[in-house]
Protein backbone atom coordinates (compact mmCIF):
# COMPACT_ATOMS: atom_id res chain seq x y z
CA UNK A 1 0.00 0.00 0.00
CA UNK A 2 3.20 2.57 0.97
CA UNK A 3 4.08 0.96 -2.85
CA UNK A 4 1.03 2.50 -4.36
CA UNK A 5 0.93 5.57 -2.35
CA UNK A 6 4.46 6.64 -3.69
CA UNK A 7 3.58 5.88 -7.52
CA UNK A 8 0.78 8.21 -7.05
CA UNK A 9 2.37 10.96 -5.76
CA UNK A 10 5.42 10.31 -8.13
CA UNK A 11 2.72 10.56 -10.77
CA UNK A 12 3.13 7.18 -11.99
CA UNK A 13 -0.74 6.39 -11.57
CA UNK A 14 -3.09 9.51 -10.81
CA UNK A 15 -5.85 8.78 -8.51
CA UNK A 16 -8.46 8.16 -10.86
CA UNK A 17 -6.41 5.88 -12.16
CA UNK A 18 -5.86 3.61 -9.46
CA UNK A 19 -9.54 3.77 -8.99
CA UNK A 20 -10.46 2.31 -12.17
CA UNK A 21 -7.29 -0.31 -11.72
CA UNK A 22 -9.16 -1.80 -8.24
CA UNK A 23 -12.27 -1.26 -10.30
CA UNK A 24 -11.23 -3.18 -13.30
CA UNK A 25 -9.81 -6.06 -10.90
CA UNK A 26 -13.45 -5.64 -8.96
CA UNK A 27 -14.42 -9.65 -9.95
CA UNK A 28 -10.75 -11.00 -8.36
CA UNK A 29 -10.71 -8.76 -5.75
CA UNK A 30 -14.41 -10.21 -4.46
CA UNK A 31 -14.06 -13.40 -5.15
CA UNK A 32 -10.58 -13.35 -2.62
CA UNK A 33 -12.67 -11.73 -0.24
CA UNK A 34 -15.08 -14.14 -0.42
CA UNK A 35 -12.69 -16.94 -0.31
CA UNK A 36 -10.70 -15.57 2.62
CA UNK A 37 -14.11 -15.56 4.59
CA UNK A 38 -15.36 -19.42 3.67
CA UNK A 39 -11.88 -20.61 4.66
CA UNK A 40 -12.13 -19.03 8.05
CA UNK A 41 -15.52 -20.10 8.29
CA UNK A 42 -14.23 -24.04 7.43
CA UNK A 43 -11.62 -23.45 10.06
CA UNK A 44 -13.56 -22.86 12.39
CA UNK A 45 -16.12 -25.81 11.78
CA UNK A 46 -12.48 -28.16 12.66
CA UNK A 47 -12.42 -29.13 8.50
CA UNK A 48 -8.82 -28.87 7.94
CA UNK A 49 -7.80 -30.59 11.54
CA UNK A 50 -10.32 -33.44 11.22
CA UNK A 51 -8.71 -33.53 7.59
CA UNK A 52 -5.07 -33.53 8.80
CA UNK A 53 -5.56 -36.27 11.49
CA UNK A 54 -7.82 -38.62 9.13
CA UNK A 55 -4.45 -38.42 6.77
CA UNK A 56 -2.34 -39.20 9.57
CA UNK A 57 -4.80 -42.20 10.54
CA UNK A 58 -4.74 -43.38 6.87
CA UNK A 59 -1.16 -43.75 6.72
CA UNK A 60 -1.13 -46.03 9.84
CA UNK A 61 2.08 -45.07 11.35
CA UNK A 62 4.29 -45.01 7.61
CA UNK A 63 5.93 -41.58 7.18
CA UNK A 64 6.20 -42.30 3.73
CA UNK A 65 2.50 -42.70 3.67
CA UNK A 66 1.81 -39.50 5.84
CA UNK A 67 4.06 -37.48 3.47
CA UNK A 68 1.47 -38.82 0.70
CA UNK A 69 -1.32 -38.33 2.30
CA UNK A 70 -0.57 -34.66 3.01
CA UNK A 71 0.82 -33.74 -0.11
CA UNK A 72 -2.71 -34.47 -1.41
CA UNK A 73 -4.77 -33.38 1.36
CA UNK A 74 -2.47 -29.62 0.48
CA UNK A 75 -3.22 -30.53 -3.86
CA UNK A 76 -6.76 -30.36 -3.16
CA UNK A 77 -7.10 -27.86 -0.96
CA UNK A 78 -5.03 -25.65 -3.37
CA UNK A 79 -7.31 -26.75 -6.29
CA UNK A 80 -10.71 -25.93 -4.19
CA UNK A 81 -10.09 -23.33 -1.78
CA UNK A 82 -6.81 -21.83 -3.37
CA UNK A 83 -3.37 -21.44 -2.67
CA UNK A 84 -3.64 -19.22 0.14
CA UNK A 85 -6.02 -21.15 2.26
CA UNK A 86 -3.32 -24.03 2.31
CA UNK A 87 -0.35 -21.79 3.42
CA UNK A 88 -2.31 -19.51 6.10
CA UNK A 89 -4.36 -22.56 7.01
CA UNK A 90 -3.56 -26.09 6.03
CA UNK A 91 0.06 -25.66 6.94
CA UNK A 92 0.14 -24.87 10.72
CA UNK A 93 -2.11 -27.27 11.22
CA UNK A 94 0.13 -30.26 9.59
CA UNK A 95 3.67 -28.93 11.34
CA UNK A 96 1.62 -29.02 14.74
CA UNK A 97 0.39 -32.54 13.58
CA UNK A 98 3.79 -33.69 12.67
CA UNK A 99 5.32 -32.30 15.93
CA UNK A 100 3.14 -34.37 18.06
CA UNK A 101 3.99 -37.44 15.86
CA UNK A 102 7.83 -36.44 16.85
CA UNK A 103 8.09 -36.38 12.99
CA UNK A 104 10.68 -34.66 10.81
CA UNK A 105 8.63 -31.62 10.00
CA UNK A 106 11.14 -30.48 6.89
CA UNK A 107 9.33 -33.06 4.33
CA UNK A 108 5.57 -31.50 5.43
CA UNK A 109 6.46 -27.93 5.68
CA UNK A 110 8.42 -27.81 2.07
CA UNK A 111 5.38 -30.84 0.84
CA UNK A 112 2.63 -27.69 1.98
CA UNK A 113 5.05 -25.00 0.36
CA UNK A 114 5.15 -25.86 -2.91
CA UNK A 115 1.91 -28.07 -3.38
CA UNK A 116 0.70 -24.09 -3.07
CA UNK A 117 2.29 -23.47 -5.89
CA UNK A 118 2.34 -26.44 -7.91
CA UNK A 119 -1.29 -27.28 -7.13
CA UNK A 120 -2.52 -24.02 -8.13
CA UNK A 121 -3.35 -24.40 -12.22
CA UNK A 122 -6.80 -26.78 -11.89
CA UNK A 123 -9.26 -24.35 -11.54
CA UNK A 124 -9.79 -20.51 -11.54
CA UNK A 125 -10.36 -20.17 -7.73
CA UNK A 126 -6.87 -22.10 -6.99
CA UNK A 127 -4.80 -18.85 -7.96
CA UNK A 128 -5.63 -15.36 -8.48
CA UNK A 129 -3.55 -14.76 -11.65
CA UNK A 130 -5.66 -18.21 -12.96
CA UNK A 131 -9.11 -15.62 -12.33
CA UNK A 132 -7.39 -12.61 -13.73
CA UNK A 133 -6.29 -14.57 -16.93
CA UNK A 134 -9.49 -16.57 -17.03
CA UNK A 135 -11.54 -13.17 -16.81
CA UNK A 136 -9.10 -11.04 -19.27
CA UNK A 137 -8.96 -14.19 -21.86
CA UNK A 138 -12.93 -14.94 -21.31
CA UNK A 139 -12.01 -18.98 -20.14
CA UNK A 140 -14.96 -20.07 -18.79
CA UNK A 141 -14.70 -22.80 -15.89
CA UNK A 142 -15.25 -26.01 -17.09
CA UNK A 143 -12.90 -25.10 -20.51
CA UNK A 144 -10.06 -23.47 -17.94
CA UNK A 145 -10.40 -27.12 -15.92
CA UNK A 146 -9.94 -28.82 -18.98
CA UNK A 147 -7.22 -27.10 -20.69
CA UNK A 148 -5.29 -27.39 -17.08
CA UNK A 149 -6.07 -31.13 -16.06
CA UNK A 150 -3.14 -32.56 -17.87
CA UNK A 151 -0.24 -29.66 -16.71
CA UNK A 152 -1.97 -30.16 -13.82
CA UNK A 153 -1.09 -33.94 -13.16
CA UNK A 154 1.99 -33.62 -14.48
CA UNK A 155 3.62 -30.93 -11.87
CA UNK A 156 2.22 -32.65 -9.39
CA UNK A 157 3.73 -36.00 -9.72
CA UNK A 158 7.12 -34.29 -10.77
CA UNK A 159 7.00 -32.62 -7.98
CA UNK A 160 5.94 -35.46 -5.63
CA UNK A 161 8.79 -37.98 -6.76
CA UNK A 162 11.52 -35.08 -6.46
CA UNK A 163 10.47 -33.94 -3.16
CA UNK A 164 10.15 -38.24 -1.83
CA UNK A 165 13.97 -37.89 -3.12
CA UNK A 166 15.11 -35.62 -1.35
CA UNK A 167 13.54 -36.17 1.65
CA UNK A 168 13.36 -40.23 1.58
CA UNK A 169 16.30 -40.53 4.52
CA UNK A 170 14.13 -38.47 6.67
CA UNK A 171 10.81 -39.84 5.77
CA UNK A 172 12.24 -43.61 6.73
CA UNK A 173 10.67 -43.78 10.18
CA UNK A 174 7.56 -44.81 11.44
CA UNK A 175 5.45 -42.90 14.51
CA UNK A 176 3.20 -43.47 16.69
CA UNK A 177 -0.51 -42.91 16.30
CA UNK A 178 -1.08 -43.17 19.66
CA UNK A 179 -0.09 -39.65 19.78
CA UNK A 180 -3.46 -38.24 18.13
CA UNK A 181 -6.52 -37.93 19.19
CA UNK A 182 -9.56 -39.85 17.25
CA UNK A 183 -10.52 -37.90 13.82
CA UNK A 184 -14.26 -37.54 15.45
CA UNK A 185 -12.47 -35.96 18.58
CA UNK A 186 -11.42 -33.16 17.11
CA UNK A 187 -14.68 -32.04 15.74
CA UNK A 188 -16.93 -29.56 18.39
CA UNK A 189 -20.22 -29.79 16.71
CA UNK A 190 -21.35 -31.96 14.33
CA UNK A 191 -23.89 -30.21 12.63
CA UNK A 192 -22.08 -27.21 11.90
CA UNK A 193 -19.08 -29.49 10.29
CA UNK A 194 -21.57 -31.41 8.44
CA UNK A 195 -23.29 -28.38 7.33
CA UNK A 196 -19.33 -27.18 6.44
CA UNK A 197 -19.08 -30.20 4.10
CA UNK A 198 -22.05 -29.86 2.31
CA UNK A 199 -21.76 -25.96 1.36
CA UNK A 200 -18.46 -26.58 0.17
CA UNK A 201 -19.74 -29.51 -2.02
CA UNK A 202 -22.31 -27.14 -3.35
CA UNK A 203 -19.61 -24.29 -3.78
CA UNK A 204 -17.28 -26.32 -5.86
CA UNK A 205 -20.55 -27.60 -8.06
CA UNK A 206 -21.62 -23.90 -7.95
CA UNK A 207 -18.43 -22.48 -9.65
CA UNK A 208 -18.96 -25.30 -12.75
CA UNK A 209 -22.66 -24.39 -12.44
CA UNK A 210 -22.62 -20.61 -12.19
CA UNK A 211 -21.11 -19.07 -15.63
CA UNK A 212 -24.46 -20.94 -17.19
CA UNK A 213 -26.32 -18.50 -15.27
CA UNK A 214 -24.17 -15.80 -15.79
CA UNK A 215 -23.11 -15.71 -12.26
CA UNK A 216 -19.02 -14.06 -11.45
CA UNK A 217 -17.25 -17.25 -8.75
CA UNK A 218 -17.68 -14.45 -6.22
CA UNK A 219 -21.41 -14.99 -6.09
CA UNK A 220 -20.88 -18.51 -4.94
CA UNK A 221 -18.19 -18.00 -2.62
CA UNK A 222 -20.50 -15.13 -1.04
CA UNK A 223 -23.38 -17.55 -0.93
CA UNK A 224 -21.74 -20.75 0.49
CA UNK A 225 -20.25 -18.06 3.31
CA UNK A 226 -23.67 -16.26 4.14
CA UNK A 227 -25.57 -20.27 4.54
CA UNK A 228 -22.59 -21.01 6.87
CA UNK A 229 -22.39 -18.24 8.57
CA UNK A 230 -26.36 -18.36 9.21
CA UNK A 231 -25.64 -21.94 10.22
CA UNK A 232 -22.76 -21.16 12.75
CA UNK A 233 -24.84 -18.52 14.26
CA UNK A 234 -27.85 -20.85 15.07
CA UNK A 235 -25.39 -23.18 16.56
CA UNK A 236 -23.54 -20.78 18.41
CA UNK A 237 -20.34 -21.38 16.63
CA UNK A 238 -19.62 -18.00 15.17
CA UNK A 239 -19.09 -15.10 17.19
CA UNK A 240 -17.34 -11.28 16.83
CA UNK A 241 -13.80 -12.70 17.75
CA UNK A 242 -14.36 -15.36 14.50
CA UNK A 243 -13.74 -11.92 12.08
CA UNK A 244 -10.30 -12.05 13.15
CA UNK A 245 -9.53 -15.13 11.92
CA UNK A 246 -10.28 -14.12 8.32
CA UNK A 247 -6.54 -13.04 7.17
CA UNK A 248 -7.54 -9.63 6.27
CA UNK A 249 -3.89 -8.61 5.01
CA UNK A 250 -3.81 -10.38 1.87
CA UNK A 251 -6.40 -8.12 0.74
CA UNK A 252 -4.77 -4.53 0.88
CA UNK A 253 -1.10 -6.52 -0.35
CA UNK A 254 -3.46 -7.20 -3.36
CA UNK A 255 -4.69 -3.83 -3.89
CA UNK A 256 -1.79 -2.50 -3.48
CA UNK A 257 0.31 -4.88 -5.81
CA UNK A 258 -2.66 -3.94 -8.25
CA UNK A 259 -1.84 0.00 -8.25
CA UNK A 260 2.01 -0.52 -8.31
CA UNK A 261 1.94 -2.72 -11.14
CA UNK A 262 0.32 -0.35 -13.26
CA UNK A 263 2.90 1.92 -12.08
CA UNK A 264 5.35 -0.02 -13.17
CA UNK A 265 3.85 -0.98 -16.92
CA UNK A 266 3.33 3.25 -16.98
CA UNK A 267 7.04 3.85 -16.12
CA UNK A 268 8.27 1.22 -19.06
CA UNK A 269 7.66 -2.39 -18.23
CA UNK A 270 4.40 -3.01 -20.54
CA UNK A 271 6.33 -1.77 -23.75
CA UNK A 272 9.49 -4.00 -22.82
CA UNK A 273 6.74 -6.72 -21.93
CA UNK A 274 5.44 -6.28 -25.14
CA UNK A 275 8.77 -6.22 -27.10
CA UNK A 276 9.17 -9.37 -25.56
CA UNK A 277 6.16 -10.95 -26.49
CA UNK A 278 6.47 -9.97 -30.08
CA UNK A 279 9.19 -12.28 -30.48
CA UNK A 280 8.28 -15.43 -29.31
CA UNK A 281 8.60 -17.88 -32.31
CA UNK A 282 5.67 -19.06 -34.01
CA UNK A 283 6.45 -22.72 -33.13
CA UNK A 284 3.39 -23.51 -30.06
CA UNK A 285 5.63 -25.67 -28.01
CA UNK A 286 8.66 -23.47 -28.18
CA UNK A 287 5.92 -20.28 -27.73
CA UNK A 288 4.64 -21.92 -24.60
CA UNK A 289 8.21 -23.13 -22.94
CA UNK A 290 9.54 -19.14 -23.66
CA UNK A 291 6.76 -17.92 -22.11
CA UNK A 292 6.55 -20.42 -19.03
CA UNK A 293 10.53 -19.41 -18.55
CA UNK A 294 9.79 -15.95 -18.61
CA UNK A 295 6.74 -15.37 -16.59
CA UNK A 296 8.87 -18.37 -13.84
CA UNK A 297 11.73 -16.56 -13.98
CA UNK A 298 10.40 -13.17 -13.33
CA UNK A 299 8.14 -14.38 -10.86
CA UNK A 300 10.97 -15.20 -8.58
CA UNK A 301 12.36 -11.96 -9.02
CA UNK A 302 9.19 -10.33 -8.25
CA UNK A 303 6.14 -11.75 -7.14
CA UNK A 304 3.77 -14.12 -9.75
CA UNK A 305 1.03 -11.62 -8.94
CA UNK A 306 2.40 -8.61 -10.61
CA UNK A 307 4.34 -10.73 -13.43
CA UNK A 308 0.65 -12.31 -14.04
CA UNK A 309 -0.54 -8.79 -14.12
CA UNK A 310 2.25 -7.40 -16.31
CA UNK A 311 1.80 -10.56 -18.90
CA UNK A 312 -1.81 -9.70 -19.18
CA UNK A 313 -1.32 -6.32 -20.14
CA UNK A 314 1.21 -7.27 -22.77
CA UNK A 315 -0.71 -10.06 -24.24
CA UNK A 316 -3.63 -8.20 -24.45
CA UNK A 317 -2.15 -5.34 -26.10
CA UNK A 318 0.30 -7.33 -28.34
CA UNK A 319 -3.37 -9.76 -29.52
CA UNK A 320 -1.24 -12.99 -28.29
CA UNK A 321 -2.71 -16.50 -29.59
CA UNK A 322 -3.39 -18.77 -26.93
CA UNK A 323 -0.03 -20.82 -26.97
CA UNK A 324 1.75 -17.69 -25.10
CA UNK A 325 -1.33 -17.18 -22.72
CA UNK A 326 -1.17 -21.14 -21.85
CA UNK A 327 3.03 -20.76 -21.51
CA UNK A 328 2.64 -17.42 -19.61
CA UNK A 329 0.16 -19.05 -16.57
CA UNK A 330 2.28 -21.83 -16.28
CA UNK A 331 5.12 -19.85 -15.46
CA UNK A 332 3.37 -17.47 -13.55
CA UNK A 333 1.17 -20.55 -11.32
CA UNK A 334 4.43 -23.21 -11.31
CA UNK A 335 7.34 -20.44 -11.31
CA UNK A 336 7.99 -18.74 -7.79
CA UNK A 337 9.54 -21.60 -5.90
CA UNK A 338 12.96 -20.28 -5.53
CA UNK A 339 12.78 -16.94 -3.19
CA UNK A 340 10.49 -16.73 -0.67
CA UNK A 341 8.57 -13.16 -2.32
CA UNK A 342 5.13 -14.65 -2.07
CA UNK A 343 3.21 -13.96 0.92
CA UNK A 344 2.06 -17.31 1.59
CA UNK A 345 5.79 -18.10 1.58
CA UNK A 346 6.99 -15.53 4.07
CA UNK A 347 4.10 -17.06 6.35
CA UNK A 348 5.86 -20.60 6.53
CA UNK A 349 9.31 -18.98 6.84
Amino acid sequence: MLGSALMVGLGLVTPRDALGVVMSAKSALLFLLALLMLSALLEKSGFFEWAAILAARLSRGDARALFRNVFLLGAITTATLSLDTTAVLLTPIVLVLVSRLRAAPAPFLMACAFVANMGSLLLPVSNLTNLIFANAFHLSFARFARLMLCPQVVALLVTFWLLRWRFGAELAQGFDLEQLPGVSDVVQHRGYFRASLAVLAAVLVGYFVAPFAGLEPYVVGFAGALVLTVVGLGYGRIERASVRAVSWSIFPFVIGLFIVVRGVEHAGAAALAMHWVSRLPHQRVAKILISASMTGAASNLLNNLPTALVAKSALLASKSDAAAQFGALLGADLGPNIFPLDPWQRSWC
